[in-house]
Order: structure tokens, then sequence, then C-alpha cells
């Protein structure tokens, strides 16, 4: 069975450790892409939400990751960075065969 991973400021995801959700806490890029690399070594997830201003700090360690895990990025307690929404247009494009430089 596939699990669903949290990664996200330790004050975030700490509250949601009861909800089924697997939680990573993270408090700086570096530690996100350590939870990444160990999700990662795990192989049981199939979803990884991650918020984006972290995943902003280790999108290394995410686009290595990219084709075993689906990333999802979501807004912190601080609000969304727009990373969400920029990823979403990129994926739109390229589903509809819009090429980058239109």
């Amino acid at each position: 069975m596939s699990k669903i991973a949290l990664i996200g400021p330790s004050q975030m995801v700490l509250p949601l450790a009861s909800s089924g959700i697997e939680i990573f806490p993270a408090d700086s890029g570096y530690e996100a892409g350590l939870r990444i690399e160990a999700i990662s070594e795990k192989n049981e997830y199939a979803v990884v939400f991650i918020t984006e201003r972290l995943a902003m700090d280790c999108m290394e360690s995410i686009e290595l990751n990219q084709g075993k895990i689906n990333f999802v990025f979501i807004p912190d307690n601080q609000g969304s960075v727009g990373l969400f929404f920029e990823k979403t247009n990129k994926l739109v494009k390229e589903a509809i065969g819009v090429s980058q430089n239109d």
C-alpha cells in the first residue's frame, strides 16, 4: 500500500501527526533534502507534500527523485510563493503542446 508523506516546518506538521499522513519535520532546505532521500530509499510513498519554501531550497533533491515520487507543493503558514502555480502552468503547457518560448 502506498503512503502519503508531508515535509514541512515542525510547527506546521507536528499537529498533523495523527491524521494518517506520515510527517517528516524539516526546518531548513538541507533537512528537507535529507527527508526526501530517506523517503526515496523506502520506496513506499506515492505522494509527498512539501511546502513551497522548503521545496525551493532543496529542488535538486526533488528533481533527482521526481521519477520515483510525485511531489505536490503546498503553501506554508506564511502563504504561497507561487511555486505550485508555476509548476502547474508548466505541466498544462506541456500537456497541450505549447512550447516554453510561447
